[in-house]
């Protein structure tokens, strides 16, 4: 009977373990939010011990986002609720549920979009404390609670707000390839083609790691194939020239010219026509 009520109580106590939710948050002593920053991103980390991490990031010409990475895998088609509560040493009621997030298989749980992103972090502001709940993969009763501490969080906003104004207003993404357009016989630069190199120009003195600029020359099908072979390499020459001229070094350019051998649309409309009659230009870190 003793044995009987031994293993009895030994099932409702595992019930009760299953049941109950898996809180993670970091220690007072262990709370440290870090900051990472270039002229091209701004990130605000927080590591959340034996969970993963919590990431506000901003990157050039993008908007600010935030990111929940762990090591439990969410249920497939889940959401996770968000809870806003006074820290564990303060005292009051606060909103439960005000959101549901979508979360999302693999080590990134989920991404906040903008103005969620900027709503959690004028929350950890207020000294409140953002908690996510959702259900563990491994077992239905059993809920995940990730909660994100505002300990030591003031120092590293106030460096990571002033890295979001310093931040370069373009990017390696935006500018990596462009496309220089040309009137039809022609191989002069237009308005739109210089502005786009100016920015370009500016980008190449702020990013070290561009090692390469690849120039090349394209034309349309219209007019013998010698004929475009040249044009081609005039309109790849003022690009190169104007390049020289801003400042940029002779080693970094490299150019190539292919007539109308590699056209990016059909030449048989006048809007595809437009696209072939081109010059080229990629930056390679």
């Amino acid at each position: 009977m003793k044995t009987q009520y031994a293993l009895l109580s030994l099932l409702l106590f595992s019930n009760l373990a299953i049941s109950e939710p898996q809180r993670f948050l970091a220690d007072l002593h262990l709370s440290q939010w870090q900051n990472r920053q270039s002229r091209f991103s701004c990130e605000l980390k927080h590591d959340i011990p034996h969970y993963g991490t919590a990431r506000f990031y901003q990157a050039s010409e993008r908007q600010l986002a935030f990111d929940l990475h762990g090591f439990h895998t969410a249920p497939k088609d889940s959401q996770a609720r968000l809870h806003i509560n006074n820290p564990n040493w303060q005292h009051g009621e606060q909103p439960q549920d005000l959101w549901q997030v979508p979360l999302h298989q693999g080590k990134r749980l989920l991404q906040l979009n903008s103005s969620d992103s900027r709503y959690l972090l004028q929350v950890l502001e207020q000294g409140l404390q953002p908690s996510f709940h959702y259900t563990n993969q491994s077992s239905a009763n059993n809920e995940i609670s990730v909660a994100l501490s505002n300990v030591n969080f003031l120092p590293a906003l106030q460096r990571f707000q002033s890295c979001l104004t310093q931040l370069y207003p373009d990017n390696f993404t935006d500018l990596k390839t462009t496309h220089l357009l040309f009137a039809s016989n022609s191989d002069e630069l237009n308005k739109r083609s210089k502005q786009r190199l100016n920015k370009i120009i500016s980008y190449l003195k702020v990013d070290h790691k561009v090692k390469k600029i690849q120039i090349s020359g394209h034309t349309d099908k219209f007019g013998g194939c010698r004929y475009n072979l040249d044009l081609s390499e005039f309109r790849s020459f003022n690009v190169h020239e104007y390049l020289l001229d801003h400042g940029v070094a002779e080693t970094m350019i490299k150019e190539d010219n292919f007539g109308e051998k590699q056209p990016l649309a059909n030449n048989t409309s006048a809007t595809g026509r437009a696209k072939n009659r081109r010059v080229t230009v990629r930056l390679v870190h």
